[in-house]
């Protein structure tokens, strides 16, 4: 399955939970750190996964 990588705020939540829906439909996945188990440090697990993904998504609400 295809993974998109998505940055986010947590006051943009409910965009990222609709967004979630639209790539499940189009047979993506998406990677959230907000589910997502990650080994320490972060960023390393982070930058892997950015690199195994196809796209990446910043999602900026009006807040």
């Amino acid at each position: 399955m295809k993974q998109v990588f998505v940055s986010h705020t947590k006051k943009d939540r409910e965009f990222c939970d609709v967004f979630d829906n639209a790539c499940a439909s189009a047979g993506m996945r998406r990677f959230n750190t907000d589910f997502e188990k990650i080994p320490m440090p972060e960023w390393e697990t982070i930058k892997k996964e950015m690199n195994k993904s196809i796209a990446l998504f910043l999602l900026v609400g009006r807040s």
